[in-house]
């Protein structure tokens, strides 16, 4: 049986996922793996912020979790807390609100009991919200009743050297070069990578981590960038870190911070803290950008702030065209609004894996199935994540400048719109086939961002009140007590990373 030559263009986070997870889950299929990585190209590394998923990932490739974490200067992540966004902050939690009740969704029997004891709050129904309220956690704690997942804050910098240390252990070439020229077949598949050097390097797959570049994909014939850029209007990134002053500052959750032209983040790492400054060009410009950081953050100096990132929001139409996969951002960009950077190149790796034929023949005149179906899955990761993003700008609570009174009243894609529709209308979310943002995300943004719903479901009246009363009363009491009960956040820290003061 033949076997596949796999020639991985950049490294990175993307680059290096990619080579183990094909080493990993692969391996017969593989002839040889080779990375070729510019050291001249870098990364921002000032922290990276994930979901959920990421565990599962690391679980298929049998990565031990923490050996991981303290190679990467990781904390856990049990959410998002988003502020300025709406009435008041609030966290989009990874886990669920409550149980629902005789086959009724939680947050409409809740609403419905609410109107009666209006002091009740959806959030106080969320065990992950608890936690992040008293900053507790600990990844060995169990729960009888409440199921949630957790995530992590990492250094990505650190995170590709972890990652290339396992690629190189199980054999994959690693070239420390760049590409100076690109050969295609006729048909336009490409035949050879030239590096710097001279070198050709041959390949039958050939997967691009080149970043914004996209410098194998992008050149291919019938792909085209659809951009996205007037449903998500920033443009404009100033990444900078800050000193983690004590272990017990740091929360177990991404924060999002709106100001009157984008937002910020702020990712606690087991040392120091990510940020970034995220804003649209078209209504402020770098200068003030930089100024208006300075004057929140007085510690800083101009040079401890980073150069400037500037990216287009959108998608390529294909992300595997002929013997080309992209695979991170030379696939496409979303801003990191709900940390979907890692998943969509997760799902993409996840994909390949899945459909990754055995025999990729250069001389074939029509696109592979699996290319196809490829193609389709992930135009719809693309597009769900578009969709949960926009919906923050859409319905944000600020009219403090013309950049929110723009995304106030954009226009929105049709799917985002019948999902807004539709929970407005019947207090109902609905939910794609696969889709990465199920209802308990919806229901954070719509509940956290003061979009309503006007009407429940009618069967709610038919239910025993003591009864739904007496279930909500022990769903609250029982997340109360299993939140106090775990232990704190800064002692699981030090725990994990034994070397943290």
């Amino acid at each position: 049986m033949n076997k596949l030559n796999i020639v991985v263009v950049g490294g990175g986070t993307a680059g290096w996922m990619s080579a183990l997870a094909l080493l990993k889950l692969k391996k017969n299929t593989l002839a040889t793996l080779t990375v070729i990585e510019s050291q001249r190209i870098g990364s921002v590394g000032v922290g990276e912020a994930t979901i959920p998923t990421i565990k599962a990932f690391h679980q298929a490739l049998g990565i031990d979790e923490q050996a991981f974490i303290r190679a990467t200067n990781a904390t856990y992540k049990l959410g998002i807390q988003f502020e300025n966004w709406g009435p008041s902050p609030y966290i989009h939690p990874f886990g669920e609100y409550g149980k629902s009740i005789a086959g009724i969704d939680f947050h409409q029997v809740l609403k419905h009991h609410i109107n009666n004891s209006p002091s009740q709050n959806i959030d106080d129904y969320s065990l992950p919200i608890a936690l992040c309220k008293l900053n507790k956690f600990s990844p060995n704690t169990t729960y009888q009743e409440h199921n949630f997942a957790y995530a992590y804050h990492l250094d990505a910098k650190k995170y590709a050297v972890f990652l290339q240390q396992q690629c190189q252990a199980l054999g994959a070439v690693h070239i420390s070069d760049t590409v100076s020229d690109i050969s295609h077949h006729a048909n336009g598949h490409i035949q050879s990578v030239t590096l710097s050097n001279g070198k050709s390097i041959t390949g039958d797959l050939f997967i691009d981590c080149t970043g914004f570049k996209s410098l194998l994909l992008r050149p291919q014939k019938e792909v085209t960038f659809e951009n996205w850029q007037h449903w998500l209007p920033s443009d404009t990134a100033i990444p900078f870190a800050t000193p983690t002053q004590n272990t017990a500052d740091i929360r177990p959750y991404t924060r999002s911070i709106a100001h009157d032209y984008g937002w910020r983040w702020e990712i606690p790492l087991a040392s120091r803290t990510g940020n970034g400054y995220i804003f649209s060009s078209q209504y402020l410009s770098e200068e003030q950008a930089r100024k208006n950081i300075l004057h929140e953050f007085p510690e800083l100096k101009p040079e401890d702030l980073r150069p400037s990132i500037t990216f287009k929001t959108g998608r390529y139409s294909h992300n595997w065209k002929n013997n080309v996969v992209a695979i991170g951002l030379s696939a496409g960009f979303l801003e990191p609004l709900e940390s979907t950077s890692i998943y969509l190149i997760q799902a993409a790796i996840m994909n390949l894996v899945e459909l990754l034929p055995e025999v990729i023949s250069t001389t074939q005149p029509e696109p592979l199935v699996q290319e196809l179906e490829f193609n389709l899955r992930m135009n719809r990761e693309w597009e769900t994540v578009r969709d949960f993003l926009i919906l923050h700008y859409k319905c944000a609570n600020l009219s403090s400048s013309p950049f929110w009174e723009y995304c106030k009243h954009m226009d929105i894609p049709a799917t985002l719109a019948k999902k807004i529709a539709l929970y407005k209308s019947s207090g109902s979310i609905l939910e794609n086939i696969d889709e990465i943002f199920l209802q308990p995300s919806w229901l954070a943004v719509f509940n956290g961002q003061n979009v309503e719903s006007t009407q429940g479901n009618i069967r709610i009246s038919a239910l025993p009140k003591n009864k739904v009363s007496d279930m909500i009363n022990h769903l609250y009491h029982s997340i109360q007590v299993s939140a106090q009960q775990t232990p704190d956040y800064a002692a699981t820290l030090l725990q994990t990373h034994n070397n943290l003061k």
